[in-house]
């Protein structure tokens, strides 16, 4: 707790943190509650010679600020309180600060660098490419973005990530300053799991964001990451330029699918590829058109093996105002043991889920004790880029998802994939291939017995 008499009165905390460490600030202003009113600032930093301040313009008491912010660098970091203008009388107030320390989204983080950087960011309009090359076949659980450039409109770029697969994802559109020459330095890390997204500030040095709020990196959750990856950079305004110094991603794998017990064996309860039909799956509901077979519409134009898979049509988009699920045959798990995994592949491009909804779920048959095993909670999968202004259908790509359900062990189980939409903007969907469920079964005991006996027709 604290108290400021005159606006020139500053309040410093010093904090040390971890790279990746998020923390999280709370101030209550007036916390007497004696009707004194004043509206204090809270700030956090410092990052590029600039702290970063939180207010709004209430004159109500009591007042309070909330503050969150990932860093990307260890070091010592600094809270700020000012009364911002002359308070009446004595302003006091009780901050609270909590770090949620970093914790990896897999189990083997990789960092990978590009080595075509530094590029030059020419006078827009115009736009340039970088490569950056994964070896092997990492499977992305999680994946975040470092970048670091000047430019001097920061306002003028619009950036893109494009997957190995060829999905291309937004990761922020005319973010930055305003003020030709003002904050023109970018060393930032994007991650999903940041605290505030990278157009909160106008200052972009230090600190970890997520995406701009209309964009997630979990797009590319479940791809194989190994391939070229391209991050393209769009300069829609003349005059200004800049360069791009480096960038880089990094990988973090999933954990390895759960063993067996001792005195239990791994089995393959359901799989299908579907590449010699539907193996058991139907479909309903209002404007159903789960299809099997090639989706030739973009950006959905794969399967992920083979030419078959399901897809919401397969040369169109979705209809309006549908509501269509696509379920697997009953699964018995009446003698599986867990751990019981099931795994599935999907892409999707979808309309923002406060509209369309999509998700996967597994429950009883009939659909009792359902459990969500995916669920699509993001924004609208529209990217408007470039000068002359265009607009980018981006997708997920191709990701193995896979779920624990031992908690279904014993049980006769189905899938359920669903979709429904509201009555404006459909857009490719939501396609599913290579279903398959594991469990384990107790280990067949083949020890021989021998048995004596007598036989009729034995020598004598």
């Amino acid at each position: 707790g604290g108290s400021l008499s005159v606006q020139t009165d500053l309040d410093f905390y010093s904090i040390n943190l971890n790279a990746g460490d998020t923390v999280y600030l709370s101030l209550d202003l007036d916390p007497e509650r004696d009707a004194t009113t004043w509206n204090g600032r809270l700030g956090f930093g410092i990052f590029n010679n600039s702290i970063l301040v939180a207010t709004d313009g209430s004159v109500t008491s009591p007042n309070s600020e909330a503050f969150f912010m990932t860093v990307k660098e260890a070091g010592t970091y600094y809270i700020y309180i000012d009364p911002q203008v002359a308070p009446a009388g004595a302003a006091t107030y009780t901050l609270s600060a909590s770090v949620h320390p970093a914790a990896a989204q897999g189990v083997i983080c990789t960092t990978y660098a590009s080595t075509d950087a530094p590029l030059v960011i020419p006078d827009g309009p115009g736009v340039i490419t970088s490569t950056l090359t994964i070896p092997g076949n990492p499977r992305i659980a999680d994946l975040d973005v470092t970048l670091d450039l000047t430019h001097n409109f920061m306002n003028d770029l619009d950036v893109v990530l494009i997957a190995p697969g060829g999905n291309a994802v937004g990761l922020f559109s005319d973010v930055g300053t305003t003020s030709v020459g003002l904050n023109a330095d970018m060393s930032i890390i994007l991650d999903d799991e940041a605290g505030l997204p990278i157009n909160t500030y106008t200052a972009l040095n230090g600190w970890a964001a997520q995406p701009e709020s209309a964009y997630r990196l979990s797009w590319f959750d479940g791809q194989d990451a190994g391939g070229d990856w391209k991050l393209r950079l769009y300069d829609d305004s003349p005059t200004d330029g800049g360069e791009l110094h480096g960038w880089s991603l990094t990988v973090c794998e999933p954990p390895p699918q759960p063993v067996c017990a001792a005195g239990y064996t791994p089995v393959t309860v359901y799989s299908s590829d579907f590449e010699s039909g539907a193996s058991g799956f139907t479909s309903s509901g209002a404007l159903n058109e789960w299809e099997l077979g090639q989706p030739t519409f973009a950006p959905i134009t794969t399967c992920n093996s083979g030419s078959n898979c399901w897809k919401t049509d397969l040369d169109n988009t979705y209809d309006n105002l549908s509501s269509q699920d696509l379920f697997s045959p009953a699964i018995d798990l009446s003698i599986v043991s867990g751990p019981i995994v099931v795994s599935w592949a999907q892409k999707y491009s979808m309309e923002s889920a406060t509209f369309d909804h999509a998700l996967a779920e597994v429950r009883q048959v009939g659909g009792a004790t359902p459990f969500i095993l995916w669920e699509w909670l993001d924004t609208t999968m529209n990217n408007n880029v470039g000068n002359p202004l265009f607009n980018a259908v981006e997708s997920a790509g191709w990701g193995l998802f896979q779920r624990d359900i031992s908690a279904f062990a014993g049980q006769q189980i189905e899938l359920r994939y669903h979709l429904d939409s509201d009555n404006t903007v459909a857009l490719a969907g939501y396609a599913i291939d290579d279903v398959t469920i594991t469990g384990c079964v107790p280990t067949p005991d083949l020890a021989l017995t021998l048995t004596a006996g007598t036989d009729s027709g034995a020598c004598r």
